[in-house]
């Protein structure tokens, strides 16, 4: 991962200085791991560690369609809508309840002036102030990656070293038909292809 690929590099250059040993190289790797191993299981993310990251944007309906004699709806979840979306420009933030806010870059829209506002390390809200989209919730991910999910998107911070079917599979797996609110559209039952966990985002 990138965060083992700059220990790798720090731990070389303190080699290079201090000329290493055996010793030292324990204590290093050591000391390294519990620092990694605390800093991959942080729930809350900076500013500056968001600005950081490049973001893959997935919308979890995608395009409708008949099947068997219902309509259903795609998962949004198969095909990304943009793999450059960042979070940029830091600066302290004069909304309410928000710490830091900045400029939204590579989102799908293509249009300029979205704005991203920060609170409490865990929450993020984004859109054309005043009006907001909903506010996500950031998670941090089993291989130690960072997600935002909202009721309507879920993005994912990108890795260069996971390709998009290892990245996105603990979703796309777990696909199931969800019947939507509107139960029906012209006679026709309507059901959206979603991940199992979209049962509790929506709550």
């Amino acid at each position: 991962s990138e965060r083992w690929r700059r220990a790798s590099e720090d731990f070389l250059k303190v080699q290079t200085v201090d000329g290493g040993s055996d010793c030292h190289d324990l204590k290093f790797w050591k000391c390294r791991y519990f620092h990694e191993e605390v800093t991959g299981q942080r729930e809350t993310i900076t500013p500056h560690e968001l600005s950081d990251l490049s973001f893959d944007f997935r919308f979890f309906i995608g395009a409708p369609g008949v099947e068997d004699g219902s309509i259903l709806i795609k998962s949004g979840l198969l095909e990304s809508a943009s793999k450059e979306v960042r979070f940029s420009s830091p600066t302290r933030s004069n909304r309410p309840l928000c710490l830091y806010e900045g400029d939204v870059k590579g989102h799908p829209t293509s249009e300029a002036g979205i704005k991203w506002f920060l609170r409490e390390g865990n929450e993020l809200q984004w859109g054309f102030p005043p009006n907001l989209w909903p506010r996500g919730v950031i998670r941090r991910l089993d291989n130690w990656g960072w997600e935002v999910v909202n009721p309507n998107v879920v993005l994912r911070a990108v890795d260069d070293h996971l390709d998009d079917e290892v990245m996105w599979s603990d979703l796309i797996t777990s696909l199931e038909l969800i019947p939507i609110n509107n139960p029906n559209t012209n006679g026709f039952p309507v059901y959206a292809q979603l991940p199992s966990s979209f049962r509790n985002i929506r709550r």
